[in-house]
């Protein structure tokens, strides 16, 4: 099917293992997920409710954000298909080996994380989409953009982190 997006989210996850036991990262699930509902639902115990122009803002946000990860994935993709001059030397040549082995692993892991937050992104639109003509902001729905934002900004920072290690090889 088309649309199926469980090999998305598979990969994902996939990411969120620790190295050392290929077990999903407790820390992690915490981190990326936890804390998020945790903002989340301590806003909708506060009674937070967000403006009603919050899916408008919302659209717009995931708009521009779903387009700066589309072109960060070609400009990723074109790391991947860079040729690289493998040395004849046997140690230099192992040294240059393991390097591609990890980068691959690297744009893999950036390329999952992406398309993951690229989902987020169209379904938070399809969301708030339906929000702005449906429903009203009440606590639920401002909980659920709280959680949602919460959860992409996180995201970022590991994308971020992770293609910093990724272009940082590439200049050294």
């Amino acid at each position: 099917m088309k649309t199926d997006i469980r090999l998305v989210l598979n990969d994902h996850f996939a990411t969120l293992k620790n190295a050392e036991n290929d077990q999903l990262s407790k820390l992690d699930l915490m981190l990326f997920y936890l804390l998020p509902l945790a903002v989340a639902v301590g806003a909708g115990v506060k009674g937070v409710t967000l403006d009603e122009d919050t899916p408008i803002a919302v659209i717009s946000f995931f708009g521009i954000f779903t387009a700066l990860l589309l072109n960060f994935q070609v400009s990723v993709y074109s790391i991947f298909n860079r040729t690289v001059e493998i040395s004849e030397e046997k140690i230099q040549r192992s040294i240059q080996l393991e390097k591609i082995v990890l980068r691959k692993k690297l744009i893999k892991e950036v390329n999952a994380n992406v398309s993951y937050h690229v989902l987020i992104s169209i379904l938070s639109s399809f969301f708030a989409i339906s929000n702005a003509a449906l429903f009203d902001i009440g606590v639920i729905v401002s909980s659920f953009y709280i959680f949602v934002m919460s959860h992409f900004a996180l995201g970022l920072l590991l994308i971020m982190k992770r293609s910093y290690v990724l272009f940082r090889e590439e200049y050294l």
